[in-house]
C-alpha cells in the first residue's frame, strides 16, 4: 500500500466499530487468513469496512493508519487487564477490581502513551529506512561512497533517537522501561536490561557480511571480547541490585508496581524506591554499550558492508516484531475459541 496519503476527515465512533467488525470478519475467514500479502488483506478489510459503514469511502492507507491507532489502544487495555488479573489480591469484589483496573490504566497510560506514540512512528520510519537500505544494497556496487555514508549516518541517528527517547522515559518511570507494554510477549522474552543483548549483533554481522578482511576479523574479534566483558559487568551489577535489598524476586516487584492501595504494600513501595537509582544507572550503561558497540562495528566495516549489516539488523527487528504480534494474536484466538467468543480486534497481521 502507499506509504503516504493525504489526511482525511475525522473518524466517527460508528466508523471505528465498522472497522473492528471488518477486521474480525476478514481474519475469521479461513479462505482469507493471515498468510497473505498485506495489500490484499487490507484491501479486503477496507471492502468489508465499507459494507458495514454508511460513511463516504476511505482510502486503504487511511483505514490502515486508523487501525494502528485502535490497535495501540486495545493493546494498552489488554496489557493493563492482564496486569490486574495477575496483581489483584484474592477475595476482592468486582467493583474493587474495576477501581484497581482504572488506577492501573491511569498509571500506565499517563506515562507510556507518549512513548508508545513515538515508538509507533519510529517503527514506521524503520520500515522506510529498510526500504532505503534494500534499495542501496541492490545497487551497492554502483553507488557512491558518500551516498552510502549519508544513509548509514541517518540510520544510526534513527537508532540513537530511539535510545534518547527511552532514556527520557526511564527518568520518569524506569520500571515501565523494564516491563514494556508496547512489546509483544515474544519480544519481551528476548530482552536483556530492557533491550536486545549487544552481543547479538555479532551473529547478525557474521551472517550478513561474507567478505571480511583479515584485519577486520581481528578488530571484530577484539570488539566482541570487549563487549562480553561489559555484558558480564552489567549482569553482575543487576544481580547485586537484586541481592542488595530484602525484596521479593525482581519480576514480582515489577508486577506489583503501581499497587499502593493497601497498607500491606507500603513495604514494597519502599523497596521499589530503593531500586530506582541503581536500575536507572544500569540501564544507562546498557544503552551506552549498545550504541557505542554498533558505532565501533560500523567503523570497522566498509560502507558497502555496513549497508548489508544495517539491512540485516532492521530485517531481524521487524521480523521479530511481526512474529511476536502473530503469536499474541494466535493465543488470543485460541482463548476466544475456548470461551466460545468471536475473533479479537486486538493485534495486527502486518509486518510490524
Amino acid at each position: 500500500m502507499a506509504k503516504e496519503h493525504v489526511r482525511g476527515r475525522n473518524w466517527t465512533f460508528d466508523e471505528d466499530i465498522a472497522l473492528c467488525l471488518a477486521w474480525i470478519s476478514v481474519n475469521k475467514d479461513g479462505a482469507v487468513g493471515t498468510n497473505q500479502n498485506r495489500n490484499v488483506l487490507w484491501g479486503k478489510i477496507v471492502d468489508k469496512f465499507h459494507e458495514n459503514s454508511n460513511a463516504d469511502r476511505r482510502e486503504v492507507g487511511g483505514v490502515y493508519d486508523r487501525w494502528k491507532i485502535i490497535n495501540k489502544a486495545c493493546t494498552l487495555w489488554k496489557g493493563s487487564l492482564e496486569r490486574v488479573m495477575v496483581d489483584v489480591p484474592s477475595g476482592r469484589s468486582a467493583s474493587e477490581i474495576v477501581i484497581f483496573f482504572v488506577d492501573i490504566l491511569v498509571v500506565i497510560g499517563n506515562t507510556s502513551n507518549t512513548f508508545v506514540a513515538f515508538f509507533e512512528g519510529w517503527l514506521v520510519r524503520q520500515e522506510h529506512f529498510l526500504d532505503e537500505l534494500l534499495s542501496a544494497q541492490r545497487t551497492v556496487d554502483e553507488a557512491r561512497d558518500e551516498d552510502l555514508q549519508d544513509l548509514i549516518s541517518r540510520v544510526l541517528l534513527h537508532y540513537q533517537q530511539y535510545y534518547d527517547e527511552k532514556s527520557r522515559l526511564a527518568q520518569r518511570d524506569v520500571f515501565l522501561v523494564f516491563s514494556p507494554t508496547w512489546f509483544s510477549s515474544y519480544e519481551r522474552t528476548l530482552l536483556w536490561i530492557a533491550g536486545y543483548k549487544p552481543g547479538l549483533v555479532f551473529r547478525i554481522v557474521t551472517e550478513s557480511v561474507p567478505d571480511f578482511s583479515d584485519r577486520q576479523r581481528i578488530n571484530i574479534a577484539r570488539l566482541r571480547v570487549e563487549t562480553r566483558i561489559e555484558e558480564r559487568a552489567l549482569n553482575d551489577k543487576l544481580a547485586n541490585i537484586h541481592e542488595s535489598v530484602a525484596a521479593p524476586p525482581f519480576v514480582d516487584v515489577l508486577r506489583r508496581y503501581g499497587r499502593a492501595r493497601d497498607g500491606e504494600i507500603v513495604e514494597d513501595i519502599a523497596v521499589i524506591e530503593s531500586l530506582k537509582p541503581a536500575l536507572e544507572s544500569v540501564l544507562v550503561n546498557a544503552n551506552l554499550l549498545r550504541t557505542t558497540m554498533v558505532t565501533k562495528l560500523v567503523e570497522i566495516l566498509s560502507s558497502r558492508q555496513a549497508v548489508r549489516f544495517l539491512t540485516a539488523v532492521a530485517q531481524f527487528q521487524l521480523k521479530i516484531r511481526s512474529l511476536g504480534l502473530e503469536r499474541d494474536a494466535e493465543k488470543r484466538r485460541e482463548l476466544s475459541g475456548r470461551s466460545g467468543g468471536g475473533g479479537s480486534p486486538i493485534g495486527s497481521t502486518s509486518r510490524w
